[in-house]
């Protein structure tokens, strides 16, 4: 398990892509600035989809589950609503290989609020636009994620 931090930059366009099949796996995060390497957690698995945000646009709310499987606690499903009201997702199915439903474990759902700025933890809460996710991950999948909203 090792740590992670994504930093969204607000004035430059980015993308998100997000790993997720029956779990989400993995997110990472570009930049037209900076083509190269982009910033990136967790694995490769599932199917892997993207979404742009323009520069000015953020993430306002950022809502999903956390489910066991293979025997840890990890993101289920995730699912993202831009500042313009656009929703990214879900992504992510709550399931398991077998193909029986995981039980949710929990539920959790972060908005920003104007004029506050403040941070979430998947079990927490947050200002307008996501400025940065931190967590633990592994190498296959997310297990935990922290919400850095800001105004």
């Amino acid at each position: 398990m090792r740590e992670f931090t994504i930093n969204f930059h607000p004035n430059q366009q980015e993308t998100v892509i997000v790993h997720a099949g029956w779990v989400v796996d993995g997110l990472k995060l570009g930049n037209m600035k900076n083509p190269g390497p982009k910033q990136s957690i967790g694995g490769n698995g599932g199917d892997r989809r993207e979404f742009h945000l323009r520069p000015k646009e953020a993430i306002g709310r950022v809502w999903g589950t956390r489910v066991m499987f293979n025997g840890e606690k990890v993101i289920g499903q995730l699912t993202f609503q831009t500042t313009n009201g656009t929703v990214h997702g879900p992504f992510g199915t709550n399931g398991n290989p077998q193909g029986i439903p995981s039980g949710i474990i929990e539920s959790f759902d972060f908005c920003s609020s104007p004029g506050q700025a403040m941070t979430a933890e998947v079990g927490s809460r947050a200002g307008p636009g996501l400025k940065k996710i931190t967590g633990k991950c592994s190498n296959k999948s997310i297990l935990a994620m922290n919400f850095h909203f800001q105004e």
